[in-house]
Protein backbone atom coordinates (compact mmCIF):
# COMPACT_ATOMS: atom_id res chain seq x y z
CA UNK A 1 0.00 0.00 0.00
CA UNK A 2 2.54 2.20 0.60
CA UNK A 3 4.59 1.45 -2.36
CA UNK A 4 1.74 2.50 -4.16
CA UNK A 5 1.11 5.39 -2.29
CA UNK A 6 4.55 6.69 -3.41
CA UNK A 7 4.81 5.50 -6.52
CA UNK A 8 1.73 7.66 -7.41
CA UNK A 9 3.68 10.51 -4.98
CA UNK A 10 6.66 10.26 -7.42
CA UNK A 11 5.00 10.00 -10.52
CA UNK A 12 2.61 13.35 -10.05
CA UNK A 13 5.45 14.87 -8.85
CA UNK A 14 7.62 14.07 -12.17
CA UNK A 15 4.78 15.46 -14.38
CA UNK A 16 4.59 18.28 -12.24
CA UNK A 17 8.10 19.40 -12.75
CA UNK A 18 7.54 18.48 -16.64
CA UNK A 19 4.43 21.15 -16.55
CA UNK A 20 6.80 23.26 -15.17
CA UNK A 21 9.83 23.20 -17.07
CA UNK A 22 7.72 23.15 -20.81
CA UNK A 23 5.80 26.20 -18.93
CA UNK A 24 8.93 28.37 -18.17
CA UNK A 25 11.12 27.26 -21.89
CA UNK A 26 7.96 28.58 -23.36
CA UNK A 27 7.66 31.88 -21.50
CA UNK A 28 10.90 32.66 -22.08
CA UNK A 29 11.60 31.58 -25.98
CA UNK A 30 11.05 34.72 -28.49
CA UNK A 31 8.98 35.04 -31.12
CA UNK A 32 9.63 35.21 -34.25
CA UNK A 33 8.40 37.84 -36.82
CA UNK A 34 9.49 37.38 -40.81
CA UNK A 35 9.66 41.01 -42.06
CA UNK A 36 10.14 40.79 -46.43
CA UNK A 37 11.49 44.53 -47.55
CA UNK A 38 10.42 44.40 -51.18
CA UNK A 39 9.76 47.88 -53.50
CA UNK A 40 7.71 50.26 -51.38
CA UNK A 41 6.24 48.21 -49.01
CA UNK A 42 7.35 45.56 -45.64
CA UNK A 43 5.52 42.79 -45.63
CA UNK A 44 5.14 40.39 -41.93
CA UNK A 45 4.30 37.39 -40.80
CA UNK A 46 2.48 39.07 -37.77
CA UNK A 47 0.40 42.78 -37.69
CA UNK A 48 0.36 41.51 -33.58
CA UNK A 49 2.52 39.11 -31.17
CA UNK A 50 2.96 39.40 -27.73
CA UNK A 51 4.68 41.58 -25.64
CA UNK A 52 8.18 40.36 -24.80
CA UNK A 53 11.52 38.90 -26.52
CA UNK A 54 10.31 39.15 -30.45
CA UNK A 55 13.04 38.09 -32.63
CA UNK A 56 12.52 39.80 -36.32
CA UNK A 57 14.12 38.00 -39.42
CA UNK A 58 14.06 40.31 -41.79
CA UNK A 59 14.90 39.75 -45.77
CA UNK A 60 15.33 42.14 -48.71
CA UNK A 61 13.45 40.65 -51.59
CA UNK A 62 14.01 43.89 -53.82
CA UNK A 63 16.56 44.58 -56.10
CA UNK A 64 17.80 48.03 -54.35
CA UNK A 65 19.09 48.26 -50.73
CA UNK A 66 16.83 48.12 -47.82
CA UNK A 67 17.17 48.71 -43.83
CA UNK A 68 15.00 47.68 -41.12
CA UNK A 69 13.84 49.74 -37.52
CA UNK A 70 11.29 49.53 -35.48
CA UNK A 71 10.34 52.56 -33.16
CA UNK A 72 7.64 53.63 -30.27
CA UNK A 73 4.41 54.61 -32.00
CA UNK A 74 4.50 56.57 -35.33
CA UNK A 75 7.26 59.25 -34.09
CA UNK A 76 8.60 57.77 -30.86
CA UNK A 77 12.40 56.36 -30.12
CA UNK A 78 13.74 53.96 -32.41
CA UNK A 79 14.59 50.85 -30.32
CA UNK A 80 16.28 48.41 -33.14
CA UNK A 81 17.70 48.76 -36.59
CA UNK A 82 19.78 46.82 -38.31
CA UNK A 83 22.23 47.26 -41.28
CA UNK A 84 21.88 47.93 -44.88
CA UNK A 85 20.84 44.79 -46.87
CA UNK A 86 21.57 44.65 -50.58
CA UNK A 87 19.55 42.50 -52.45
CA UNK A 88 18.89 39.14 -51.30
CA UNK A 89 20.55 39.73 -47.73
CA UNK A 90 19.00 38.59 -44.25
CA UNK A 91 19.69 39.56 -41.17
CA UNK A 92 17.99 38.87 -37.58
CA UNK A 93 17.21 41.37 -34.76
CA UNK A 94 15.84 40.57 -31.48
CA UNK A 95 14.35 43.25 -29.32
CA UNK A 96 12.01 43.66 -26.05
CA UNK A 97 8.96 44.93 -26.76
CA UNK A 98 6.14 45.85 -24.10
CA UNK A 99 2.43 46.08 -24.97
CA UNK A 100 1.81 49.20 -27.21
CA UNK A 101 2.14 50.05 -31.17
CA UNK A 102 5.22 50.59 -32.98
CA UNK A 103 6.04 51.37 -36.47
CA UNK A 104 8.22 49.27 -38.68
CA UNK A 105 10.25 51.27 -41.61
CA UNK A 106 13.10 51.76 -43.69
CA UNK A 107 15.40 54.17 -42.56
CA UNK A 108 16.57 54.86 -46.41
CA UNK A 109 12.74 55.25 -47.83
CA UNK A 110 11.38 56.14 -44.15
CA UNK A 111 8.14 57.89 -45.95
CA UNK A 112 7.76 54.87 -49.12
CA UNK A 113 8.24 52.08 -46.23
CA UNK A 114 6.12 51.98 -43.34
CA UNK A 115 3.70 49.65 -41.50
CA UNK A 116 2.37 49.59 -38.46
CA UNK A 117 3.01 46.29 -35.81
CA UNK A 118 1.83 45.85 -32.10
CA UNK A 119 2.56 44.00 -29.26
CA UNK A 120 -0.15 42.76 -26.57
Amino acid sequence: MHRRLLAASLATLVLAVGAWVALGASATAATTVNIGLRSFSISKSASSVRHGSITFHITNHATITHNFRIRVGTAGAVLARSVNLGPGRSTNITVKLSARSYTIFCGIHPSLMHTSFRAT
